[in-house]
């Protein structure tokens, strides 16, 4: 039905990065400063994320296995790899566009 994406993208309240089933864009957390406030994805456990910009006409998508070797190794949160790899990927794109 027409508008359903947007409902279930639109943030949830001012003071929540939450839209329904799914996270918005947040400088200080997952997306960094690159992502349109169009955009919205979701992280997964074993450190997956999946990231639509619709501003942008691109999804992201890096599948990870955090819990290898066990479930104590946070390294992909830790170093931020999936901020830093999306923000790669946006930067190449737009490089492209030039």
């Amino acid at each position: 039905e027409a508008g359903t994406v947007e409902r279930f993208t639109q943030y949830q309240s001012q003071d929540s990065r939450r839209a329904l089933g799914f996270d918005k864009p947040d400088p200080k957390n997952i997306t960094g400063q690159t992502a349109s406030a169009q955009s919205y994805g979701h992280t997964g456990f074993t450190g997956g994320m999946v990231w639509a910009d619709p501003q942008r006409d691109l999804i992201f998508i890096f599948l990870a296995n955090r819990v290898h070797p066990d479930f104590g190794n946070n390294l992909i949160s830790t170093r931020r790899t999936r901020t830093l790899l999306l923000n790669e990927f946006i930067a190449a794109i737009e490089e492209m566009e030039k």
